[in-house]
């Protein structure tokens, strides 16, 4: 067990969220979930009177257990029959709405005025996000989604304000575009021209498609670009990090790895890069208020793969793996010797890495901050799983 006032500042706040968490997986009851910077938390639960696929629900988060226990739900999405927007065979520029069973990403936005899922409506690989105004907006609009942008890869991020990115593919099905689209307070879709550096018009062929309502069905390519990736060998995905501060743009070939950040609490584009692409070696990273942590395969110890830290000062100058600093595993290093380590995340100074041997996990807790070796000469921090 990690013994310091650190770990012990948080483990009475962390402790009843973590065996809740649990006992909630084991008896498959519903486990509420809050975004950063969100006065909302949401759910996910299954009825089966209505369908094998879940209803996606949220109530305001209060500060006292009785307020949020009583606290109204609020219906968002009915995943069984999950409004979408179909391009008309007979009638070109005409859209009309129908309904799928099932998507494959459900996730509001931050601000609680949208919400967006995606769902395969071909079965190719190829998405269709749907954008859905939430409160009186909702209510107006039918739950018919307001915009719905098609050719997308599966997943996307919101950002602070109504900002969304989404990634577009290539003729391959390779996902390479990062894109942004902005909505405004009211949950209107608020695109102007940027000064970003780079953009990319909408390929020949593109088309807008207009419901007799006013929802659209648009192309992915008509979006901004923000980032793209020109090597045919590498994959792109993206996702937000843990504490919300940032985009993380994930680059992944068969043997190398390469990670950009887009910082959300920025107003003009702050783009860097945590390591550089090298041959042979691979890298997964998380970002708490302590900075990044980075763990990376083919580049470490004897077995191959270590943890590293990297400063947001570092970072931001993009000194890359020379500024990464190594973090020794102390306690945890006997546990983790013979597993194979999947995931990380950084939280108040911690980092939980999730270590497998065979179809059996665990977690290890590694307290970061009193970890690195190197320059301080000091040795490794215990460990909990």
């Amino acid at each position: 067990v990690i013994d310091s006032a650190a770990w012990r500042a948080h483990a009475d706040r962390l402790e009843p969220r973590l065996v809740e968490a649990s006992r909630a997986s084991a008896r498959s009851a519903p486990l509420w979930r809050r975004a950063h910077g969100c006065e909302y938390e949401y759910m996910a639960r299954v009825e089966a009177a209505r369908g094998p696929h879940p209803i996606y629900v949220r109530r305001r988060a209060h500060v006292d257990a009785f307020s949020v226990e009583h606290a109204p739900q609020e219906e968002l999405l009915d995943s069984n029959r999950a409004p979408v927007l179909l391009e008309s065979q007979y009638q070109p520029n005409v859209a009309f709405a129908s309904s799928v069973r099932g998507v494959s990403v459900f996730r509001p936005s931050p601000c609680g005025l949208l919400t967006g899922y995606t769902s395969d409506l071909t079965g190719g690989e190829s998405y269709t996000l749907s954008v859905v105004r939430l409160g009186a907006e909702a209510a107006a609009g039918g739950g018919t989604p307001a915009v719905s942008i098609r050719g997308v890869d599966a997943d996307f991020v919101w950002g602070a304000g109504g900002t969304l990115f989404y990634v577009t593919l290539d003729a391959a099905g390779r996902p390479c575009r990062v894109h942004r689209r902005r909505f405004g307070g009211d949950g209107a879709e608020a695109n102007r021209a940027t000064k970003a550096k780079r953009r990319r018009k909408g390929a020949d062929g593109t088309r807008r498609t207009v419901t007799a309502a006013g929802a659209e069905l648009v192309d992915g390519a008509l979006g901004e670009v923000i980032f793209e990736e020109p090597d045919d060998r590498f994959r792109v995905a993206i996702r937000p990090s843990p504490d919300g501060s940032r985009l993380l743009v994930e680059l992944q070939s068969r043997d190398s790895s390469e990670v950009w950040a887009l910082l959300l609490t920025s107003g003009e584009d702050a783009w860097h890069c945590v390591g550089r692409r090298r041959a042979g070696v691979t890298y997964h990273v998380s970002h708490d208020a302590g900075g990044y942590t980075v763990l990376c395969h083919g580049d470490g110890d004897s077995d191959g793969r270590s943890l590293c830290a990297l400063s947001d000062a570092d970072a931001a100058t993009e000194r890359g793996h020379g500024a990464w600093t190594r973090v020794a595993l102390g306690d945890a290093a006997a546990g983790l010797a013979n597993r194979s380590l999947v995931g990380l995340q950084g939280f108040l100074g911690f980092v939980a890495l999730e270590a497998r041997e065979g179809a059996a996990s665990a977690v290890y807790i590694a307290q970061r901050g009193d970890e690195r070796a190197g320059a301080d000469g000091g040795e490794g921090g215990a460990a909990t799983t």
